[in-house]
């Protein structure tokens, strides 16, 4: 088993109690591992990229639950492992789901009240990228409405893949509190997972 050094225990002391400079620490030191490791399950750039900021999130909002006693290593591979294959799930029945949402509105709703709604989910939407700040929103709105990778937007920003990755990562957290607070879950599921 891995010794955890002092300095170590600390860094995840102070992210267990919501240092964010220490989260950006772990971040860095972490992100290039469990990217080529989740690549290797996932044999997808973009999505071993979606599984590196779904750990870092989840790793973030759970922040609290944390053991500083424990090997942060191994509970960071076990992580990625789980959140890698359940993106493999995930992206299978993606399309089925998407299906799914627009059966289950055209059943429910007719063109009227399917119009309000939109309208509704586009106000939440946009209410949410709204409230991020100015860099996380740029790098959202590129990513996701734009539908640029992460290399593209770095490229563009003159930004590393990294600080990209770190800023969607961020907004991302951002935009699921704001639309769980403020937005209908099955909005919030199609904005997170909309796109082909």
């Amino acid at each position: 088993m891995r010794v955890i050094t002092h300095s170590e225990k600390d860094l995840i002391q102070k992210l267990k109690n919501g240092d964010e400079l220490s989260f950006r620490v772990i971040f860095d030191k972490y992100k290039n591992k469990l990217y080529s490791y989740a690549l290797k399950l996932t044999k997808s750039e973009e999505f071993a990229e979606e599984v590196v900021l779904d750990v870092f999130l989840k790793i973030w909002l759970n922040r609290g639950k944390i053991n500083p006693d424990l090997s942060f290593n191994a509970f960071l591979f076990k992580i990625t492992k789980n959140a890698s294959l359940n993106f493999i799930k995930k992206a299978a029945l993606d399309k089925a789901l998407k299906k799914q949402l627009r059966n289950y509105f055209d059943e429910i709703h007719n063109e009227t009240e399917n119009a309000i709604i939109s309208a509704d989910y586009d106000r939440s939407f946009n209410k949410a990228i709204e409230n991020l700040p100015p860099q996380q929103q740029m790098v959202f709105k590129m990513h996701r409405v734009d539908g640029k990778t992460h290399a593209e937007i770095a490229d563009y920003l003159k930004l590393s893949k990294g600080t990209v990755r770190n800023y969607m990562m961020l907004a991302l957290a951002n935009v699921k509190r704001y639309l769980n607070v403020y937005g209908d879950k099955i909005l919030l599921l199609i904005c997170l997972y909309s796109g082909e």
